[in-house]
C-alpha cells in the first residue's frame, strides 16, 4: 500500500518546489535611469543653446543589443543571463537616458527623441561594451561608448566624446547594482559631453544657427 503514496508524495513535492522557487524563477528587468542624487547635485550650468537637436538610437553590435544582460568571463567568452534582462534594448535604452539627461539640463532650444524630421543636429553614437565583467577575478561594470553631435547640414561630427570604463561596485551579485553603476557612468560621461558641446560653440559662434 505504501507504494501507492509515492506518486502523490512526488506531486506534492513538485508543487512545494514550484511554490518555494517561484520568486527565484521570476524574470527581472532593469532600466537605465539617471541617479536622482546626481541630478540634484551635479549640473553643467550650461547656457541654453539655440539648437534643434534630435537624439537617435546608438549603433551597437548584435551580440550585446538584446534584452538579456551580458556577462564576460574570458577574453572571447560572452554569456547571457536567463533571468536578468534590460527592459529596453541597449541601442535605445542608452539613447533614452541621454535624452533624459539633456532634457533635464534644458540646454537646447528644442530637443526631441528619434522622431524630428528636420533637426539641425543629431546626438547619437556607438556602444562598444556593456556587460558585467568577471575577468581577472574582479567583478566590474564594463561600459565603453562614443557620444557624437552631428550637423545634419554637412554630416560632420562636430563634437565626439569616447570613454571606456570598468567600474567595480558593491554587492557584485546584485544586478540592480550593476544597472545603477552603468547609469551613473552614462550620467557622468554625458555631463562631460555636454560641457564639450558648450565649449565648441563658445569657440565657434559662427556655427550657431541664425
Amino acid at each position: 500500500m505504501k507504494w501507492k503514496w509515492i506518486p502523490v508524495l512526488f506531486l506534492a513535492g513538485c508543487v512545494l518546489w514550484m511554490h518555494c522557487g517561484k520568486k527565484a524563477l521570476i524574470r527581472k528587468y532593469y532600466i537605465l535611469d539617471a541617479p536622482r542624487e546626481l541630478i540634484e547635485t551635479d549640473s553643467t550650468d550650461m547656457a541654453r543653446l539655440p539648437l534643434n537637436v534630435d537624439v537617435r538610437d546608438f549603433q551597437i553590435s548584435k551580440a550585446i543589443n538584446q534584452t538579456r544582460m551580458a556577462l564576460k568571463s574570458d577574453s572571447h567568452e560572452l554569456n547571457y543571463y536567463f533571468y536578468h534582462h534590460w527592459a529596453v534594448r541597449p541601442a535605445a535604452g542608452v539613447a533614452d537616458m541621454v535624452y533624459q539627461i539633456l532634457s533635464g539640463e534644458n540646454c537646447f532650444q528644442k530637443l526631441t527623441r528619434g522622431y524630428s524630421s528636420r533637426p539641425q543636429f543629431l546626438v547619437t553614437g556607438d556602444i562598444g561594451h556593456l556587460e558585467r565583467n568577471e575577468m581577472q577575478k574582479k567583478v566590474t561594470a564594463h561600459f565603453a561608448a562614443t557620444l557624437e553631435l552631428i550637423s545634419t547640414d554637412t554630416g560632420l561630427v562636430l563634437v565626439r566624446h569616447s570613454f571606456d570604463r570598468m567600474e567595480p561596485y558593491r554587492d557584485p551579485k546584485n544586478m540592480n547594482a550593476f544597472a545603477r553603476t552603468v547609469s551613473r557612468l552614462l550620467f557622468e560621461e554625458t555631463q562631460v559631453f555636454m560641457k564639450m558641446i558648450g565649449q565648441y560653440f563658445r569657440e565657434n559662434p559662427g556655427e550657431l544657427p541664425q
